[in-house]
């Protein structure tokens, strides 16, 4: 993790590093994929009401459920996972989520990328 901090240079329109919640994990094909996402704070606030659709395709207002990523470590923070299918993903998001992939053979970092956008 060390290694790949001090080389990687993240994209045009991405935060500070330790603003990103970082994730790694080997891909077993000689890389290792790294994962920087800011996790959103979307937990519910005082007056939030939200609504389950019931089965006669009514509405009706039911509390808040937590929006708590289970795998959520705090900014700045990093984790080295068993298996890369445990990494956080989100769909699009830009540069919330920074994608980089390090060649142990090349010891070198080889693409480093935001996750795009829809």
């Amino acid at each position: 993790m060390d290694r790949i901090e001090k080389q990687v240079h993240l994209p045009p329109g991405a935060a500070a590093l330790a603003a990103y919640s970082r994730y790694y994990a080997d891909r077993n094909n000689g890389e290792v994929l790294a994962i920087y996402m800011i996790i959103p704070n979307i937990a519910a606030k005082p007056g939030d009401s939200c609504e389950e659709l019931t089965t006669n395709l009514t509405s009706r207002t039911v509390p808040c459920p937590s929006m708590k990523f289970p795998w959520a470590i705090p900014a700045g923070q990093r984790r080295w996972l068993k298996d890369e299918r445990d990494l956080p993903s989100m769909s699009d998001g830009g540069c919330s989520q920074v994608n980089v992939i390090y060649s142990k053979a090349k010891s070198a970092v080889t693409s480093v990328e935001c996750n795009g956008v829809a």
